[in-house]
């Protein structure tokens, strides 16, 4: 039976991930499938710029839901800091539009690479 679980990674399993040492600080939150991350998501702090950010494996999309249940425990995170924030992501696919629009990001404008869509805590 497979075991999936949605938590903070510890910096090595974000080595594993990655295939390398993490050069930024984040806080973030991650699926696992039987032990293994397969999809990592949250804000990376980075030479005064603060990133929204979210990368997964090819199986993570065998896992919609928990996804989805990722990705509102990250926003969740960012919410419960207690500043008002606002996130923007820019895409041009409509899967993501839709991805998007699931989490809670409306559209804002238009961009040269794509559509901009906006959340805020």
């Amino acid at each position: 039976m497979t075991v999936l679980e949605t938590r903070a990674p510890t910096r090595g399993e974000l080595e594993r991930f990655y295939g390398h040492p993490v050069p930024c600080t984040v806080r973030a939150s991650a699926l696992f499938v039987d032990g293994e991350p397969v999809a990592i998501g949250g804000i990376a702090y980075e030479r005064g710029m603060v990133k929204l950010f979210m990368d997964w494996t090819d199986d993570a999309v065998r896992y919609p839901v928990a996804l989805v249940k990722a990705c509102r425990a990250c926003l969740a995170a960012i919410r419960s800091d207690g500043r008002h924030q606002t996130l923007y992501a820019v895409t041009c696919s409509e899967t993501a539009r839709r991805f998007l629009s699931r989490l809670g990001f409306e559209p804002h404008s238009s961009a040269q690479n794509g559509e901009v869509y906006q959340w805020r805590s």
